[in-house]
């Protein structure tokens, strides 16, 4: 999920994304130029440089909005890794590092720690004071409460096996074993017991802070709740509802204090939902989707990461599609588009698009012969369409509206709604008054409601209505349809400004 970035340095966009990280001063955009590591807490960020500077970015004045910096020596020089956030205090885990940095001022943890190398850290509840940490040999060792120093929970508690994960819920904290096993204890009890999801096994565990959750290897999601007992519980693991589309689940994660899950999809799509009173239910609803890497962070709050200057990244499926839409090595099928071609892989779109799966599986004309023509589609908007199956990005800039439009409507039609959220969420993030009106008026076209109601919303936020003189006038800028929409969204608009001058007058 963490995109590279040349230098080893976060890029700006990402990180002004956060509140504590914007209206500087010059001191915190220089040390924002060359951060490789931040973390955001409500109001309170952490940064790591370039050069191993440990800064904390404070902004609990509600007076200024300007963050107060405060340099961390005894995080300086130390290769910081992560970033573990506590209420009224941090745990940080040194890259390479014997323990972790505990709360108030940094300092070594000691006890069985000492002269263990953290991999991961996990804290349940808030104020509570307990920590929970796993060393690279994975082993589980745990302090606070009634204990101040850390102490080895025994692997006979694991029935003989390592650690790989561990996660807290503000009672409860789980461990992942490596043949995907699952024990869980409150955080009164030290004695871990074997979880009753067995029927197959897990291959991820987060938390919120209310609730659990396991991934298991056939791509099932399951959850238990809190029920506040702080011992150890026999409460019966849930599986989640999901509808169809949201089969083939890859990846999860949470943000504990706001008790909100993500769920990432093999097709890359990323959606969030949060947890109520009912329990969790993931839908496709368009403004639960996430479909970027920078909001991903910022929902989770996960610490952002940057690739470092010469460091070599794995080779993936991702990018190895990609390579293949810029070499064209081995594609086997041509489109012809207003008399240009282009060229693409029959496997890549059978297997990422139901459109060309159908296509090419002789039930359609157009899958006849070396050579497909497509119709009624701009050259440039079905490119981006293949462009975006190889690729999982829009390659049009986000101003360029109509293109993004047209893709969206050429999406729709062929029942792909991946892309044609991706476009909606553009368009919608992109809405001003040079665009307003086209997409009001063509909105309806590729059944993109929630833009349509978006942009009608803006329309009349920002009065740009104001100067059209007659009906007519708006009939022949935005249609008949659009029009009609539009009008009664004025009625209902001058019915609540009614409605509010009427209460001010009791």
């Amino acid at each position: 999920m963490e995109p590279s970035t040349p230098g080893g340095v976060i890029p700006m966009h990402r990180l002004t994304k956060f509140d504590v990280f914007t209206d500087l001063e010059q001191k915190g955009e220089e040390i924002l130029k060359t951060a490789k590591l931040a973390h955001v807490n409500n109001l309170e960020g952490f940064v790591v440089t370039t050069a191993d500077e440990t800064y904390s970015f404070s902004n609990d004045d509600l007076l200024s909005s300007v963050a107060t910096i405060t340099r961390i020596p005894e995080l300086c020089g130390v290769q910081v890794k992560d970033h573990t956030p506590k209420q009224l205090g941090r745990l940080v885990s040194p890259r390479g590092g014997e323990g972790i940095g505990s709360a108030g001022r940094p300092g070594l943890v000691t006890g069985s720690l000492t002269g263990q190398k953290v991999v991961q850290v996990a804290i349940p509840g808030e104020g509570v004071g307990r920590v929970v940490a796993l060393t690279g040999g994975g082993e589980v060792h745990e302090w606070g409460g009634n204990s101040g120093v850390p102490e080895t929970i025994s692997k006979r508690y694991f029935e003989g096996k390592a650690v790989i994960s561990v996660v807290c819920s503000f009672e409860e904290t789980l461990a992942l074993t490596e043949d995907g096993r699952i024990f869980q204890w409150g955080k009164s009890s030290y004695k871990p017991c074997r979880s009753d999801l067995r029927s197959t096994p897990v291959t991820k565990i987060v938390a919120s802070r209310k609730a659990l959750f396991a991934l298991t290897v056939d791509e099932n999601l399951y959850w238990w709740m809190d029920q506040g007992s702080g011992t150890t519980t026999t409460s019966v693991w849930s599986k989640v509802t999901t509808s169809p589309e949201f089969r083939n689940i890859q990846d999860i994660a949470t943000c504990w204090k706001r008790d909100v899950l993500v769920v990432e999809l093999k097709n890359k799509s990323l959606f969030r939902d949060e947890l109520v009173n009912q329990g969790f239910k993931i839908e496709p609803y368009f403004t639960n989707s996430i479909n970027n890497v920078t909001d991903m962070y910022y929902v989770t709050r996960r610490t952002i990461g940057a690739t470092r200057a010469g460091e070599i990244k794995p080779r993936t499926v991702g990018g190895d599609i990609a390579t293949l839409w810029r070499t064209n090595e081995n594609a086997d099928v041509t489109f012809s588009v207003e008399g240009k071609t282009i060229t693409a892989h029959k496997l890549i779109l059978t297997c990422r698009s139901d459109y060309f799966a159908k296509m090419f599986s002789n039930e359609w004309k157009e899958g006849d012969g070396s050579k497909i023509e497509i119709k009624d589609t701009k050259h440039d908007v079905f490119e981006a369409f293949l462009f975006y199956i190889y690729h999982d990005e829009v390659k049009f800039l986000d101003d360029e509206y109509e293109n993004i439009f047209d893709l969206m409507k050429l999406a729709d039609s062929y029942c792909d709604i991946t892309i044609r959220r991706e476009c909606e969420r553009i368009l919608i993030h992109n809405i001003d008054e040079d665009n307003a009106f086209f997409l009001v008026r063509n909105a309806a076209s590729a059944n993109a409601s929630a833009l349509e109601s978006t942009v009608v919303q803006y329309i009349f936020e920002n009065g740009l209505l104001a100067d059209k003189s007659s009906p007519q006038e708006l009939i022949d800028l935005v249609g008949m349809e659009a029009f009609q929409k539009l009008a009664m969204a004025a009625i209902y608009h001058c019915s609540i400004v009614r409605d509010r001058g009427v209460q001010q007058e009791f």
